[in-house]
C-alpha cells in the first residue's frame, strides 16, 4: 500500500519567502552587480582607447597635438569614463562636457566622427595653437591658401565597441544572474533558522 507523502511545491516555497526581504536583498545585490558592470565598462573603454587600434591621427593633427595616438592628449577623455548605478538601471558613458565651437560635445565628436566645415575663424584658432616652427613646416598652400573646406574626423567608437562586445555582455549577464542567485540563497538560508 502506498504511503501518503507530504509534498512541498512552488506555492509552499513562495509562502515561506518574505517578499519585502527578498526585494531589499535583491536591490542590494543588483546594486553590487551594476557597480561591477560599470567598472568593467570603464576598464574596457579605457583599454580600447589605449590599444591604439583606431585609425592613427593625420599628419596635421599630429603637428597640432604632438602625437599619432588617437583619443589621447592629456588623458581627459580616459579619465572621464564613468557610470551611475542604481539597483535596476545603469548609465554608462563619459562625464566630459567640453564642447566644440559648433556646440557639440567633444567626446561625441571623437566617438561618432564628424565633418567640420573649416571657416577662417576655425583656421585662425587652430593655427594660433601652433608654434612658429610648426607653422614653418606647413606647406605654403596650407598657410596662405584656403586649404580644405572640410576636415573629417573619423569615428572611433570607444564606447559602442564595449557594448557590442560579446565578452562584455557575457560578463554583465553573469553578474545579474549571480545577483539573483545570491538573493535566493540568502532567502533560502533563512528558512532553516525558524523563520
Amino acid at each position: 500500500m502506498p504511503r501518503r507523502v507530504k509534498t512541498f511545491g512552488f506555492d509552499d516555497l513562495a509562502k515561506l519567502l518574505d517578499p519585502q526581504r527578498f526585494r531589499a536583498t535583491f536591490k542590494a545585490e543588483m546594486l553590487k552587480a551594476q557597480n561591477a558592470v560599470g567598472a568593467k565598462f570603464r576598464q574596457e573603454a579605457q583599454d580600447r582607447i589605449d590599444d591604439k587600434s583606431y585609425q592613427p591621427n593625420r599628419p596635421f593633427t599630429v603637428m597640432i597635438k604632438g602625437s599619432t595616438t588617437p583619443l589621447v592628449r592629456k588623458g581627459d577623455l580616459h579619465g572621464s569614463l564613468t557610470w551611475n548605478a542604481e539597483p535596476f538601471r545603469i548609465a554608462m558613458g563619459t562625464s566630459d562636457t567640453r564642447r566644440a565651437r559648433n556646440g557639440r560635445l567633444v567626446a561625441e565628436i571623437l566617438h561618432n566622427g564628424a565633418t567640420i566645415q573649416v571657416t577662417n575663424r576655425i583656421r585662425r584658432a587652430v593655427f594660433a595653437q601652433l608654434s612658429k616652427s610648426m607653422l614653418r613646416r606647413l606647406p605654403e598652400r596650407v598657410r596662405e591658401g584656403p586649404g580644405k573646406p572640410f576636415w573629417v574626423i573619423p569615428a572611433r567608437p570607444y564606447i559602442a565597441d564595449v557594448f557590442e562586445s560579446s565578452a562584455w555582455r557575457v560578463f554583465a549577464r553573469s553578474r545579474y544572474v549571480r545577483a539573483l542567485q545570491r538573493t535566493i540563497a540568502k532567502q533560502l538560508g533563512g528558512l532553516g533558522s525558524g523563520r
